[in-house]
Formats: C-alpha cells, sequence, structure tokens
C-alpha cells in the first residue's frame, strides 16, 4: 500500500518538471527569437483609404454656415495645387474633368461641389500612389 501512495506524487512531480523544463525552453526560444510581421493592404484598400483621405481634405472643402462640410468641395479651390493631401486623384462633374494624375478608374466616390449658390454632384476617383 506505501507503495501506491508514494508512487503517485512521484509521477505527478516528474510531469510538474517536464512541463516546466519545456515551458522554459519555449518561452528563452520566443524571447530570443525576432519575429517579422508583414501587413499589407492590397491595391483597392488603399484607394479607399486615399478617397477617405481627400474627402476630409480641409484645403477645399466648402464652408456652409462658417463650418466645413466633409465630402462637399468648393468649386474656387478645386485644382490639384489646392489639395492639402499629394496623391494621385481624379473628379468629373458636369462636362468639367479634373486631372491629378489618375488614370485607372477601377473605383469612384460620389461627392458634391459647391458652385456659388448651387451644389454639383462629382465623382471622385482615387488612385494609389
Amino acid at each position: 500500500m506505501k507503495l501506491q501512495v508514494s508512487l503517485i506524487p512521484e509521477l505527478m512531480m516528474d510531469a510538474l518538471l517536464l512541463i516546466t523544463v519545456i515551458s522554459f525552453t519555449l518561452g528563452t526560444y520566443i524571447l530570443y527569437t525576432e519575429f517579422k510581421v508583414t501587413l499589407s493592404l492590397d491595391e483597392d484598400r488603399e484607394k479607399i483609404n486615399f478617397a477617405e483621405v481627400l474627402i476630409g481634405d480641409k484645403c477645399v472643402l466648402a464652408e456652409i454656415n462658417g463650418t466645413k462640410v466633409k465630402g462637399i468641395f468648393d468649386r474656387k479651390k478645386l485644382s490639384c495645387e489646392d489639395f492639402c493631401v499629394k496623391g494621385n486623384f481624379s473628379i468629373e462633374f458636369e462636362n468639367n474633368f479634373i486631372d491629378c494624375g489618375c488614370r485607372n478608374k477601377s473605383i469612384s466616390y460620389l461627392v458634391l461641389i459647391k458652385d456659388e449658390d448651387k451644389f454639383l454632384t462629382a465623382k471622385l476617383f482615387p488612385c494609389s500612389s
């Protein structure tokens, strides 16, 4: 009977020792190994992110009641040089076309252009840089 009582704690101690050695070895390996994680966005996601930045560009936004409104551009300020954000994009409205280096028109955003007292609908085409 004494043999059974002392055998179980010895097995448990051996198992705990093995788990400790494995944990220590694995922890040391992880600590001294350099892992490189690389995230890459696909081209469409880059265009969407760029369009969101363009829509909120404070340099060309129209003011309505003293407040700049995201997604509404001022017609007087609408040229490639007036944008604070630099990149390739195009804007089409009525029979006008503002080309700032964008040839690929795979994604478009609907924006408004304030021209005097009226609003014009326009399409914004962002391109990846």
